[in-house]
């Protein structure tokens, strides 16, 4: 039992610690007005550039719309590479 009550302690706290870094985020977030994200053009259905036209859409970019009008923010769409990824993530975190 004594077990049990210092796992649940544990659980507790790394609830409060997500909790406490996600409120972070979502601050950060609305403080500079726009939602970042980045998305690959050659992924359809969930992301892709129709040939022709200027725009990107698919199921993701549909997602991500739907929260930036919940949050209140700008989107910014950021058409990225396989390779480039894991960089721009870095470069334009928080």
């Amino acid at each position: 039992m004594h077990l049990w009550k210092k796992a649940c302690a544990a659980a507790a706290i790394l609830a409060v610690m997500v909790s406490s870094a996600l409120t972070d985020a979502l601050d950060a977030i609305k403080l500079r007005g726009k939602l970042l994200v980045g998305v690959s053009e050659a992924t359809p259905p969930f992301s892709f550039r129709r040939p022709g036209e200027n725009t990107i859409t698919g199921y993701d970019i549909d997602l991500v719309q739907a929260v930036t009008k919940r949050i209140g923010v700008a989107l910014e769409l950021m058409p990225l590479s396989s390779a480039s990824h894991a960089s721009k993530r870095r470069s334009t975190k928080r």
